[in-house]
């Protein structure tokens, strides 16, 4: 495992906005009593501008969820429909393995009491409920001689589609308020890119896929297939079985030949040694 520092930041303000929802609960009863969704703004520490409430005097449970948007329409759910922050949950229709847009944090704040006759400022800190995977090609040298012999067979790897098919079930709810999972969803898949592993190009590795998913604080794992396929969808490669551990604000890197897996020699790496100088702030 490797610490996560997301890139491409000035292409994400670029495309995404930041945004805020936030749920209030009366403390007495739990009834729901005002949701407010804002679009957040950050100072050059990173710190979050604040976020007014104005909500009828009481004392309420409140739930907190940030995530990016579009920035064209930064108010609408992207990659999680937040409709109820009791069960957050991914969009399976319109999945996507998008790594770092995916990025989301949440917590509760309980017994917060709103005066009317006075201002009242509360600090939430945010953790995200995410963990990270990345799948990582080492052979791409090895797989650009094979295209040099064979360019009817290998085309380039820029014209390469993966196709990344979770085999059995992944959590697709999380609930903010237990800060726990409490879902999953079977059936689910996404279509990557193949898109330098490090820096700005392709070198000696290349990265086939990568996503955010939901997690607890405890190991667990997921089981993926991986189809590599030419423009007429074709399959060049394909790995199926592979079981990534996974856990709460960690990351997972999958290292192999997945490029010429079945053709060249080599096997597949999973960095699993989860250790507590290499946990992940994201």
């Amino acid at each position: 495992m490797i610490p996560y520092e997301p890139s491409g930041r000035s292409v994400m303000f670029d495309i995404y906005a930041t945004r805020c929802v936030i749920e209030g609960y009366n403390s007495t009863d739990g009834a729901k009593a005002f949701r407010h969704i804002a679009r957040l703004t950050a100072d050059a520490e990173g710190n979050c501008s604040q976020i007014e409430l104005n909500a009828a005097e009481g004392v309420y449970d409140l739930l907190i969820w940030c995530d990016h948007t579009d920035i064209n329409q930064p108010y609408r759910d992207l990659h999680y429909n937040t409709d109820n922050l009791h069960t957050v949950t991914v969009m399976p229709d319109d999945y996507t393995g998008n790594i770092t847009s995916k990025f989301a944090s949440c917590t509760s704040v309980n017994n917060v009491m709103l005066n009317c006759a006075r201002t009242t400022t509360e600090e939430a800190y945010l953790n995200s409920p995410l963990a990270r995977y990345r799948i990582i090609s080492t052979d791409v040298e090895a797989y650009a001689r094979m295209t040099e012999l064979h360019p009817d067979k290998y085309p380039s790897i820029e014209e390469l589609t993966v196709e990344v098919h979770y085999e059995f079930f992944i959590i697709s709810s999380f609930n903010v308020a237990t800060y726990r999972p409490n879902d999953s969803a079977t059936g689910i898949s996404y279509t990557f890119h193949p898109c330098p592993a490090e820096g700005s190009v392709i070198t000696s590795t290349v990265m086939l896929g990568g996503d955010m998913i939901f997690a607890s604080d405890s190991d667990s794992s997921v089981t993926l297939t991986i189809e590599i396929k030419d423009k007429s969808g074709q399959i060049i490669s394909r790995a199926s079985g592979l079981k990534i551990a996974y856990r709460q604000g960690y990351e997972t890197t999958v290292t192999g030949n997945f490029l010429t897996l079945g053709v060249a020699a080599g096997g597949i790496n999973i960095d699993t040694s989860w250790r507590e100088d290499i946990i992940i702030h994201f």
